[in-house]
Order: structure tokens, then sequence, then C-alpha cells
């Protein structure tokens, strides 16, 4: 299990791509272009997350799942 610690760190360095997840799904491409950020920083960001269980990736793209976090 990852402790809460590491998981509110990374929330919050996330947020913006955590709160645009929030809208829905989408793709590496589209989350690169919507937070003009490179797509290399999403594959960083979003490799990681998946890491620590917090996004998860999907046929329509890459989704948070924050309401599953019990701290």
């Amino acid at each position: 299990m990852v402790p809460s610690n590491k998981i509110l760190d990374k929330t919050n360095s996330y947020f913006p791509l955590l709160a645009r997840l929030d809208d829905g799904p989408a793709y590496k491409r589209e989350l690169a272009e919507e937070l003009s950020v490179s797509k290399s920083t999403i594959y960083n960001w979003t490799d990681e997350l998946q890491d620590l269980n917090i996004v998860s990736r999907t046929e329509k793209g890459y989704t948070h799942k924050l309401w599953q976090i019990t701290l």
C-alpha cells in the first residue's frame, strides 16, 4: 500500500491534470493540448499516477480514481 502522504503530495502536484480528468476520460494528446504541457510531461505524470493507483487507462483514455482513495 502506498503511504497516504505520498498520494496527497502527488494529487497536489498534479491537480490540473486530475481536475481535467474529473470532467471525463481523455487521451494523453488531448491532455497535453488542454493543459499546455508537452506530451512527455503528460506521459510522466500519468505513469507516476498509475503507479500510485490514482489514474487508470481505459479504452476512452485516462481517468482518475480519486473517489476510491481512503485516507
